[in-house]
């Protein structure tokens, strides 16, 4: 079920891409005022986009994260920058092969071809691409270590000054952390996290969840309003990350010989989002909500359950037969002066 979902995702995301790609080059063309080309300008910016939507949905999370910053930065755009002379280059032979009614090999031996390419304009457009591609690789790779969204914000000063809004928190960290850590010693440990938070990201990417923070064994979650409660998100995320590390379990006990297991607190209310700090700026959350969820987590080891919730996440759920809840009634959290009513939940 993820995988095909996600499969589905990628593939659409990867179609838009084209679409987009179309958009650009379309306006390329009036922008050089070389309207006889809009076809063919059409055509390359479909497949640019395309096959560089397949290449970052597909291949570019799981090949990339291995680099550093500028490796991974001059990969995809060698990458990017072979997918636009290829793209170019075929289209243009297959378009001047109709034109000329000749074969492919036919078009590219002719001198014609050439004259075609540079007559035309197709350079331009092929200058532009290029230099379009190093400009998104670069905002793509800061993006990357900002997380999804928060370089936009950052631009737009959305959180210069303080807001009040309604906020999904999950808290999810692992079981038995010291005792693994024990187990693997300080490098393998680190992999085995690096792995394991790696694995998080489709089901992040299916839900539309943004990390907030990693804290050692840690990984904070958080959502919107809208975007967290639709479908139960929130919580469909916990499951997903379940799936995921289901489907990693042989590469888990190859490498370290354990499958990894976690908790997680799911908390909903209202928090002050603001951009802090003057040498490093950050978007950060303040108030009682986040010290709620992370106690909540805390309570899963207490009570022993995996999956704990608040009664204002649960009253966001939409109860739709995917998992069952058992009120626990009024908990004390470490910390809090009055108790908060929990709910354990499970997926059916």
């Amino acid at each position: 079920m993820l995988l095909n979902t996600i499969q589905k995702n990628k593939f659409l995301l990867s179609i838009k891409l084209g679409l987009i790609g179309i958009l650009l080059s379309a306006v390329t063309v009036f922008f050089t005022n070389q309207k006889d080309i809009l076809l063919e300008s059409s055509l390359i910016g479909f497949s640019v986009g395309f096959f560089i939507g397949v290449f970052e949905n597909f291949f570019s999370p799981v090949k990339l994260r291995k680099f550093s910053f500028p490796i991974a930065l001059l990969i995809r755009a060698s990458v990017y920058f072979t997918i636009i002379i290829f793209s170019a280059i075929v289209l243009t032979v297959v378009k001047f092969s109709v034109v000329k009614q000749c074969s492919i090999i036919d078009a590219i031996n002719t001198q014609g071809f050439y004259n075609y390419v540079f007559e035309k304009h197709l350079l331009t457009l092929l200058i532009f691409l290029l230099l379009l591609s190093f400009f998104i690789n670069l905002i793509l790779q800061i993006s990357q270590l900002l997380g999804p969204g928060v370089l936009l914000k950052y631009l737009l000063g959305k959180y210069h000054k303080p807001r009040l809004e309604k906020r999904f928190f999950l808290f999810l960290d692992l079981n038995s952390s010291t005792s693994i850590a024990e187990t693997l010693g300080t490098e393998k440990y680190s992999s085995f996290l690096k792995e394991f938070f790696s694995d998080m990201t489709e089901p992040l990417l299916l839900t539309k969840g943004r990390v907030f923070q990693y804290c050692g064994d840690e990984m904070v979650v958080v959502w919107n309003e809208e975007t967290g409660s639709k479908n139960n998100n929130v919580l469909k995320f916990v499951f997903y990350a379940e799936e995921a590390i289901k489907k990693q379990k042989k590469k888990y006990l190859l490498r370290f010989g354990m499958v990894p297991e976690f908790k997680a607190g799911l908390h909903y209310g209202e928090t002050i989002v603001n951009e802090v700090g003057d040498l490093k700026r950050e978007i950060v959350y303040h108030g009682d909500l986040i010290n709620t969820a992370s106690r909540i987590r805390s309570a899963c080891k207490t009570l022993n359950k995996k999956i704990l919730a608040s009664e204002s996440m649960m009253n966001k759920l939409i109860n739709n037969n995917s998992f069952k809840s058992e009120d626990l009634g009024l908990v004390m959290l470490k910390g809090k002066k009055e108790g908060t009513r929990l709910f354990a939940i499970q997926k059916i």
